[in-house]
């Protein structure tokens, strides 16, 4: 958890994680090195105490969760964007282009 699309365009990697019931306050996303952490807690709701039922089936998800992803050597770590809206979560990871080593041509005596 969560459910997640990766997506690779010549420009950019983009992350679309589905994050239903949280909102972006309780969402937290990092970069740590070659490391992408997506990260959320539920706050729970006070229950009545009056109440009396009981739960007949249990689905929802009522705890915190992390995810981490990997960044390959072509991801610039230093910009990447969230956007957070109706349950998905949006990371936009720009690509750097590759340096090529200079060659350095070696004079023989």
């Amino acid at each position: 958890f969560p459910s997640h699309d990766k997506v690779d365009y010549n420009d950019r990697v983009e992350i679309l994680a589905e994050i239903p019931g949280l909102s972006k306050d309780e969402v937290s996303v990092e970069v740590q090195e070659n490391v992408l952490t997506i990260s959320g807690q539920k706050v729970k709701k006070v229950e009545d105490k009056e109440s009396t039922g009981k739960y007949i089936r249990r689905e929802l998800k009522h705890s915190s969760f992390k995810r981490s992803f990997t960044l390959g050597d072509q991801i610039n770590k230093n910009s990447p964007e969230a956007k957070f809206e109706n349950g998905l979560l949006t990371i936009i990871l720009s690509k750097v282009k590759p340096t090529i080593p200079e060659t350095k041509k070696i004079k023989i005596n």
